[in-house]
């Protein structure tokens, strides 16, 4: 399997991008609901969390044409699996499976997504990186080398499976499982972030340029992107109801 960043985060693809960005908003409102099943009282903020998703999802796949609105939609989708699932994973460790207080329970499950959140502001504050970011005129296309994730991404999923299923193999002890994969995603996030070290600060660079500019960077393929959005029902709806309230 062939994961690269290049062809399927960063680069809105005309015949991917409704699911690209759709894949991400599915995974806000499955994963966060499984987090919801497990301690009901994170209800309130799923519910104000899946309507930003659902916003940004809508505003970013039918009417953006600002090439920073998709990317930052895309890299946020894409960290934020990982810390979820640890989330998830917490929840059922140490509250379900642990027995420990809901509060206690929650404030180690959130580990994964504040260790993301730190690397990640840290990586942003690099001023020595590679931009793999090209812009032309006002342009913007994503460059990365043909770096894959999926030697790492088929090894990881290996030893996940091989993993589990030797747990499971034993008398279950489901805390144990539950406990193991809360590490993992925990580690995966953080991955996740060293892999994206140059498109994070590359990104804030690219904001800080359009800032300066008073002009927004687009699509390097807006064409192929406006001819997909003539096409789709959804898309014009929501650029006429952009059009007729804003």
């Amino acid at each position: 399997m062939d994961i690269r960043l290049k062809d399927r985060m960063l680069t809105p693809d005309p015949n991917r991008f409704f699911r690209q960005l759709l894949s991400g908003l599915l995974c806000w409102v499955l994963i966060g609901g499984a987090a919801v099943g497990l301690m009901p009282m994170l209800l309130l903020p799923y519910l104000l969390i899946c309507m930003w998703a659902f916003v940004r999802f809508l505003r970013v796949s039918c009417v953006s044409e600002r090439f920073l609105d998709f990317a930052s939609t895309a890299l946020i989708n894409w960290l934020a699996v990982c810390p979820m699932l640890g989330l998830v994973m917490g929840i059922a460790a140490f509250q379900r499976l642990g027995g420990q207080p809901q509060l206690q329970a929650l404030g180690m499950a959130l580990v994964p997504s504040g260790l993301t959140i730190a690397a990640y502001w840290l990586v942003g504050l690099r001023r020595k990186f590679t931009s793999p970011f090209q812009v032309r005129h006002e342009q913007v296309s994503y460059s990365e080398d043909d770096k894959s994730l999926g030697a790492w991404t088929g090894g990881i999923v290996a030893a996940l499976s091989a993993t589990v299923m030797a747990m499971l193999g034993e008398p279950a002890d489901k805390a144990h499982v539950a406990l193991w994969l809360y590490g993992f995603f925990a580690v995966t996030s953080l991955y996740y972030v060293y892999y994206l070290r140059n498109a994070i600060p590359a990104l804030k660079s690219l904001a800080s340029q359009e800032r300066s500019r008073a002009k927004p960077f687009i699509f390097e393929n807006l064409p192929q992107i406006r001819a997909w959005r003539q096409r789709f029902w959804l898309a014009r709806l929501i650029a006429w109801l952009s059009r007729t309230l804003g």
